[in-house]
């Protein structure tokens, strides 16, 4: 298992806690008498993703736990998610098809594409669009019509690449 540094320390000796892309922020947590230069936290491996929602707060996990269960339901995913830069990833057929993640006042959908965004922009009703990633508040569920579009765009361009 490897490691990722997520937060380090300031000149005071305080703990600055944050989080990267794919590694949930933490709960505060404080670490008495302990002068320490990095919070080290597990890095998930590709058949980890189940580790990855135990990390989050209960009702953030079930948000992301149900998002997973309706993009398997509508694009006849693969059950199994993987780990990929760690982010869960879910895969069609084999390939990368969509990942997400949660983040401290949302989470997102990642087209893992950056042509993907443009397609799908003038008919996306719902969520922040940022090139190729969907933000989402924590209060705000993803309709199914925005996880159909989603879904349809990303395979015609798995089709188009497959040319």
């Amino acid at each position: 298992m490897g490691y990722g540094v997520i937060g380090n320390t300031s000149d005071s000796g305080s703990f600055v806690l944050g989080s990267s892309p794919g590694i949930p922020a933490l709960n505060s947590q404080i670490f008495s008498g302990c002068f320490c230069f990095n919070l080290i936290m597990d890095k998930l491996e590709m058949n980890e993703a189940d580790l990855y929602f135990k990390r989050l707060a209960p009702n953030q996990a079930q948000i992301l736990l149900d998002l997973k269960d309706r993009l398997v339901h509508l694009a006849k995913a693969e059950p199994e998610l993987i780990i990929s830069y760690q982010l869960p990833t879910i895969r069609v057929t084999g390939q990368n098809f969509l990942a997400f993640a949660a983040w401290k006042d949302f989470y997102s959908i990642y087209l893992l594409s950056g042509r993907l965004g443009k397609v799908i922009e003038a008919d996306l009703a719902q969520g922040e669009l940022d090139k190729s990633t969907l933000r989402f508040s924590w209060d705000e569920k993803v309709t199914n019509k925005t996880l159909k579009l989603i879904i349809e765009a990303k395979k015609v361009e798995l089709e188009q690449n497959k040319k």
